[in-house]
């Protein structure tokens, strides 16, 4: 095989691997600002309930 030829696939891997460690580092900080959103929600829910009952009763 022709050596730019191997380079060129050589590059090609690097390349790909860096994207998919790319892909895979904004999904997981996308989890976790899930995870901080879904945990901000379920407190501001809980307080909307203290209040709520605190009115009735």
């Amino acid at each position: 095989m022709d050596t730019n030829l191997l380079m060129w696939i050589g590059g090609q891997l690097v390349m790909a691997a860096a994207i998919w460690g790319g892909i895979r580092s904004d999904i997981k900080s996308m989890h976790m600002r899930i995870d901080g959103v879904e945990k901000s929600a379920g407190d501001a829910h809980r307080r909307l309930d203290a209040h709520i009952d605190k009115t009735r009763g």
